[in-house]
Formats: structure tokens, C-alpha cells, sequence
């Protein structure tokens, strides 16, 4: 498993390739909240469409209550995730449902420009 990530402009961009878990992902969150470029709610774009397999529905959980405590993502933004295999789209819909009513919204697409389209779409809206 591999998590990169960069920073371009005003926008967070992450990859994630391979089988990845639970720890694999806080990690990730403690280590690029401490970044200089980071703020919290600034659009991200995170690109899963390389990840073979995703954590239990349990550890779905686990992750969107982790994600809920921190205060980084308690900011008003956007996170558009990107997934081409139907078990990930499913399983990513499900973390959505989970992540429902905290300011970070986060929404799972197939094709990269719809979800550039609607991170754009907040920012055009003056959000």
C-alpha cells in the first residue's frame, strides 16, 4: 500500500494505490494535517481508482468517527474521491453515508472531471 500526496494552488491531491487499512489512512491524516501547505477545508482530490481492497465496514466506521473527532475536519470543504472498481465505489459510498452531517463533505465519483467539477463548484460559489 502507498499513500502519496502533493500540494497544487489551493488543492490537496492524494493517491492511493494497493490494499490499504485502517492505520494506514490515520496515519496519513496525522502526517499531512502537520503539513505547511495544508488548511483545514481546502478541496481534496483522492484518487483510489489503483486501490485493490478496502478495509472491513467496521474499520469504515472507525475511520469516518476518526475523521469526525479531528479538528482539521470540522472546517467546512470538500474531498472528491475517485474509484473505478464497483467494490470500491461501493465500499467509498458507504464511508459518504457514514461521514454524512459533518462540515467536510465528501462525495465518490468514477470520472475526475465531474469531481473537479464540483470541488470548482463550491469555490465559483464563493463557499
Amino acid at each position: 500500500m502507498a499513500i502519496t500526496y502533493h500540494f497544487e494552488g489551493d488543492f490537496l491531491y492524494m493517491t492511493i494505490e494497493g490494499a490499504t487499512s485502517y492505520e494506514d489512512v490515520k496515519a496519513y491524516m496525522d502526517l499531512v494535517v502537520k503539513e505547511p501547505k495544508f488548511r483545514p477545508g481546502m478541496p481534496a482530490i483522492v484518487d483510489c481508482r489503483r486501490v485493490k481492497s478496502l478495509f472491513s465496514i467496521s474499520d469504515l466506521r472507525k475511520t469516518a468517527a476518526d475523521a469526525r473527532a479531528r479538528p482539521e475536519m470540522k472546517v467546512r470543504g470538500r474531498v472528491a474521491v475517485l474509484a473505478s472498481s464497483n467494490l470500491i465505489y461501493g465500499l467509498l459510498r458507504m464511508y459518504e453515508v457514514f461521514s454524512e452531517g459533518t462540515p467536510n463533505e465528501m462525495r465518490v465519483f468514477r470520472q475526475p472531471e465531474e469531481a473537479f467539477a464540483w470541488l470548482k463548484s463550491r469555490e465559483e460559489a464563493g463557499e
